[in-house]
This record gives structure tokens, C-alpha cells and sequence, in this order.
């Protein structure tokens, strides 16, 4: 699958419309685009080809990432920012769930433009509940299906949203099925 990151309609008609001022945006009749560096990111782009363009362009790179579990297991930034200390790169980089963020900060503790959080962004300012699969839990929730480890960083304010994932891998069969609840009374779900 190719995430693909589009402009709304709304969004490119108004454009339509608007001045000139932003350097490197270019607005014709059928096309949206802008360049970054020498790369020219349209409608159709993927959000692959706009980090290469946005880490590739010489300047100075800021991100903020929020939910980025270990900072390996399925990161699209990783291999940019596994060479930081030689670019021009500024991160933050944020991750509520203990375990995980003991791993980035180790990961990125000799990376000073990187600074590594251990909260969580919701809708409002205060503290919340936070619902996510035991890490013990999810190295076992693989299954019969692709050893994708997607269990691994599933978190959310919302307890429903943990549950549907669950349930939505159920296809992954009894091994699985079996690992949902710990035969030692531990619950699949942690809450911090």
C-alpha cells in the first residue's frame, strides 16, 4: 500500500485564488505543486517522496513525531535521522508509553538535535488515561499472520480503538487467540 497525502479541493480552489508569496508554491489551472530543493511534490506525491525531499533539500530539517514508539520498528524517518549528527536535523520526538521511550531515548542518546518526550498529546491539556498492549503481550500477538509485530505501539486515549485492533487480527488464528488474555490473569491491556 502507498500512503499518498492529498490538498482537499477546497483547500486547491482557494489556492486558486490566492497570491504568489510562498516561495516555491506554484499554483496552475489542473496542478498543485511545490518544490522543495529540486523536487517538485504534486497532488500524487507520496509522503515517501516528500521526506526525501524535505531531508534532502540542504536545509535545516524540523520534525516533531508524535508516537514514535522505538524509533525502528516501522519508522519512516529512521534512516534520516540515523545519520543526524551529520545533518541538519532537528527533532522531537514524543512517546507516551514507558517502555518505548526508554528505547528511543536509548537509541537516540547520542543525538543532540534530537530531544525525546515522554508524554502524550491529546485534546486537551491534563492527564488521561492511556490504553496499549502490553509490550510482553504484543511480542506474542503475531499469530499465523505477517510477523509485522503490529501490536507493538496500538495506544490510545481511547479503549475501543485498542479493542478493534484486536479484534481486527483476529484472522491471524489460534495462537493468537490464545495470547489475547495471559493465562496468568494479566490483562492483554495496560492502562498508565
Amino acid at each position: 500500500m502507498v500512503w499518498r497525502f492529498k490538498i482537499p479541493l477546497k483547500v486547491a480552489e482557494l489556492g486558486k485564488n490566492a497570491s504568489y508569496d510562498v516561495p516555491g508554491a506554484t499554483m496552475g489551472d489542473d496542478d498543485v505543486y511545490a518544490w522543495i530543493g529540486t523536487r517538485r511534490l504534486t497532488l500524487l506525491s507520496s509522503l515517501t517522496d516528500f521526506y526525501e525531499a524535505y531531508f534532502s533539500s540542504g536545509k535545516e530539517a524540523r520534525v516533531i513525531q508524535v508516537g514514535a514508539n522505538d524509533g525502528i520498528m516501522c519508522d519512516p524517518l529512521r534512516r534520516f535521522f540515523r545519520y543526524s549528527t551529520n545533518q541538519k536535523i532537528c527533532a522531537v520526538l514524543v512517546e507516551p508509553i514507558p517502555f518505548y521511550y526508554t528505547k528511543l531515548r536509548t537509541l537516540y542518546v547520542d543525538y543532540p538535535n534530537i530531544t525525546v518526550l515522554n508524554v502524550a498529546c491529546g485534546a486537551s491539556r491534563g492527564r488521561a488515561p492511556l490504553y496499549f498492549i502490553e509490550p510482553t503481550v504484543a511480542d506474542q500477538m503475531n499469530g499465523d499472520g505477517p510477523p509485522n509485530n503490529w501490536a507493538h505501539g496500538q495506544g490510545s486515549f481511547d479503549l475501543n480503538v485498542v479493542k478493534y485492533w484486536i479484534e481486527r487480527n483476529r484472522f491471524r488464528g489460534e495462537h493468537y487467540v490464545r495470547n489475547m488474555v495471559l493465562p496468568s490473569g494479566g490483562r492483554v491491556l495496560d492502562c498508565r
